[in-house]
């Protein structure tokens, strides 16, 4: 009775009640509704290959929503996909979006003939503004410029932002980047995913994360805080820097970039000289 209520069940049926529970948002029910007829029982491996369709499906509710993934698969019990599964298609074996399998792979091999060098490091993160162009790229025989997470769906929006993922290590002088990601409007809870799978991969090739670094907008505070920091409490309790490993358990330290706190320092003085100013003038006249 279970695998034909299954049978009978499509993505379709499941949105509403996703949605009534509130573990997806209206913008990613929109996004999902375009796999409305895939029906969840069909959605098994058929032989050791995912369907096309099935893939996407997967890896936009795994980005977006993965509460609402993990309900599907661990309280409903439908056939989705490990999370390391999904993990192994966001790798990238060349310059795409995603994560780049090659330099994951050539840090493995650094981090094996020199540990004390390679073994500790600082993952570094920053999305930067990028001009909105679409162009032909000859090599992939494809369009390039549009949103891309690594995850080879197509998007039809243009990217405005680029978040990069740099690793940087605590001996030596070494930097290397490890993922970026083509973006217009990422959530603080997609950046989330968008971390732990680096971090996994980063500890799976013997690499220990100590710190993250990042700038203080407010997308990155609240990505922390929904790891488990408290960087936004009462001014009159101690801040908690730091998260769980989402593979070890281990402490992982949150610093922000110094030079960017400091011109959020310098803004926020200049405002308030500028209040002070115009209550004085005020006063006078």
């Amino acid at each position: 009775m279970a695998r034909e209520k299954r049978a009978k069940t499509t993505v379709k049926s499941l949105l509403g009640d996703l949605r009534e529970k509130n573990l997806i948002n209206e913008e990613l029910k929109e996004k999902l509704e375009f796999y409305s007829d895939l029906q969840i029982d069909l959605m098994a491996k058929q032989g050791h290959e995912y369907t096309k369709d099935y893939r996407e499906f997967a890896l936009t509710l795994h980005l977006h929503g993965p509460k609402a993934y993990k309900y599907l698969r661990e309280t409903r019990h439908f056939p989705l996909p490990h999370p390391h599964t999904i993990q192994r298609w966001l790798r990238s074996v060349d310059a795409k979006p995603g994560l780049n399998k090659m330099m994951l792979d050539m840090l493995e091999r650094r981090c094996q003939g020199d540990q004390a060098k390679y073994g500790c490091v600082s993952l570094m993160l920053d999305a930067m503004s990028i001009r909105k162009h679409v162009q032909y790229n000859p090599h992939t025989q494809s369009m390039s410029g549009f949103v891309d997470m690594g995850d080879g769906n197509s998007e039809t929006e243009v990217a405005t932002e680029a978040l990069v993922f740099m690793v940087v290590g605590l001996q030596g002088h070494w930097k290397t980047p490890i993922a970026y990601f083509l973006t217009k409007s990422l959530s603080p809870e997609t950046q989330r995913v968008l971390l732990s799978h680096a971090l996994e991969e980063l500890h799976a090739r013997g690499i220990r994360v100590v710190c993250v670094t990042m700038d203080g907008h407010a997308s990155n505070v609240s990505m922390c805080n929904q790891l488990g920091c408290e960087l936004k409490g009462d001014p009159r309790e101690p801040l908690q820097t730091s998260f769980s490993h989402p593979v070890t358990g281990e402490k992982v330290f949150v610093m922000m970039d110094a030079c960017h706190m400091l011109k959020l320092a310098r803004n926020m003085l200049q405002l308030w000289l500028d209040v002070m100013i115009n209550i004085l003038l005020f006063v006078l006249v």
